[in-house]
């Protein structure tokens, strides 16, 4: 009779403990980085904006390599109008963000606002959102972000209908529980002028690239924002039409690391010299499309994108009549509509293969289009606030206690390869349109009401720097 242990044939590997592993190994550094320096940009657009301008910003430096990921955008802003009003959720400022490289287009990303708080919402680490992300302009979701005690003690149906992001706002149950809000805090910040400091990673894919973009290989790099109106960038209280913002003091900024000057010939010569293979930098891209208003039953929903890596989507709805509405949060308010069935079609391809069916299974998607079932960073959505539908026409009604905090979602992710945390992810991978019934990708979604819908559909694309000349590849 033989015991099985569990541990037959596994192998035995020596391990330095790590309190005395510096007595045999040496320390590390990297002598192909020679130093790092933060700059900063004045816009070349001046440094002040309102709804619908431009602001623009050119990088350029003779002898450096960029990181994008330490790109960020600050700047004070301010808000006014008849009533109370602030920014809605996010960067509700930013409609639209182009990126341009030596005249080549790298990304042009419309609805960015909307689709920074899709990523937000639905894939960020909750403390994040509550610490870092109150400097971002996030504060819709934050208990801590209010003015202080209530002014009377609210009575047990006015703390019933108490909403926690909004309050009381619609004044039907008195003001005794208005002033805790985090919606009322904001507004007060806001109306005195509040800074503001906000990653480009929220924004576009591109500064979230793993790589140095090397900027004196590559020319210029144009960084271009398109301000949103101020009745879709703006939440203010029903009754008022009048809401309005400003931007003040802008700067962009973002360090730009030195190379060894043996790295830097190196560079320059595969990127410059014929039969070398060039210098390519993978990048996600995302398009972001605003489709027709859909009715109640089944929809299909079409977004066009000629690429062989769709790497993943977002889909979202609104109600059609609180877009661009400043009684309406509509950059951050994603109501539920009672979906029965979600489904997307790539030709003959199904993803899933049945459809989602519930809200439960949904949610099951869009959890598993940032990795897996279980993830460490799992969004801000919950049960209650996943299936949640404001109605536009009531503003905020305070027997709604979650009213405008809707937060539908529905992801899916394409890649073939995934690897557990996310981690080690495939630079080229995904499904391919390009070949596949007009390079459509068909939604179908069934639900009730007038709705709205958003699709972004993120792809790889490659900046290819060889033979003297850098080309996008990909679309």
């Amino acid at each position: 009779m033989s015991m099985n242990t569990g541990f037959q044939g596994l192998p035995i590997s020596e391990v330095v403990p790590e309190a005395i592993a510096g007595l045999n190994e040496g320390l590390t550094k990297s002598s192909l980085l020679v130093s790092r320096r933060k700059i900063r940009f004045q816009p070349q657009t001046g440094t002040t904006a309102t709804p619908g301008g431009i602001v623009q910003f050119v990088l350029a430096d003779s002898s450096s390599l960029l990181d994008v990921n330490s790109a960020t955008i600050s700047f004070t802003v301010s808000t006014t109008g008849g009533g109370a009003e602030t920014m809605d959720d996010g960067p509700s400022w930013c409609r639209r963000m182009q990126c341009s490289l030596n005249g080549n287009l790298v990304t042009d990303v419309d609805n960015a606002h909307r689709l920074a708080n899709m990523e937000v919402y639905a894939s960020a680490d909750k403390s994040w959102y509550q610490s870092a992300g109150s400097f971002a302009g996030y504060w819709k979701f934050t208990p801590e972000l209010t003015l202080g005690a209530a002014t009377a003690t609210p009575t047990a149906a006015q703390q019933q209908a108490y909403n926690p992001c909004f309050g009381d706002i619609g004044l039907t149950t008195g003001p005794a529980v208005v002033s805790g809000a985090p919606w009322d805090a904001a507004a007060t910040r806001t109306a005195a002028g509040e800074a503001r400091v906000i990653p480009l990673s929220l924004l576009d894919g591109f500064w979230r690239c793993k790589q140095y973009i090397p900027l004196n290989l590559l020319g210029e790099l144009v960084v271009s924002f398109t301000l949103a109106s101020a009745a879709e960038a703006c939440f203010q209280a029903t009754g008022n039409t009048d809401a309005s913002y400003s931007l003040a003091d802008i700067f962009m900024e973002v360090d730009v690391v030195q190379p060894h000057y043996a790295l830097q010939e190196l560079m320059t010569k595969v990127a410059n010299s014929e039969g070398e293979n060039g210098i390519v930098v993978p990048y996600e891209a995302s398009i972001v499309s605003q489709g027709q208003a859909i009715t109640s039953g089944t929809s299909s929903v079409i977004v066009s994108r000629a690429t062989n890596n769709l790497r993943r989507l977002l889909y979202i709805h609104q109600a059609t009549t609180g877009i661009s509405n400043a009684n309406f949060p509509s950059v951050s308010c994603f109501g539920f509509n009672a979906v029965t069935n979600w489904q997307a079609r790539v030709g003959s391809l199904y993803f899933p293969s049945q459809p989602a069916t519930t809200a439960a299974r949904c949610f099951g998607l869009l959890q598993s289009t940032y990795g897996d079932a279980v993830n460490e960073k799992p969004g801000l959505a919950n049960r209650i606030l996943y299936t949640t539908t404001s109605a536009v026409a009531t503003g905020l009604d305070t027997n709604a206690k979650f009213s405008c905090s809707d937060m539908f979602i529905v992801g899916y992710n394409f890649d073939s390869y995934k690897n557990t945390g996310g981690t080690n992810v495939l630079d080229a991978d995904g499904v391919s349109v390009l070949g596949q019934a007009g390079s459509q990708v068909v939604i179908q979604v069934s639900q009730t009401g007038s709705v709205t819908p958003t699709v972004a559909l993120m792809a790889t694309r490659y900046l290819s720097l060889m033979n003297g000349s850098l080309k996008i590849i990909g679309v």
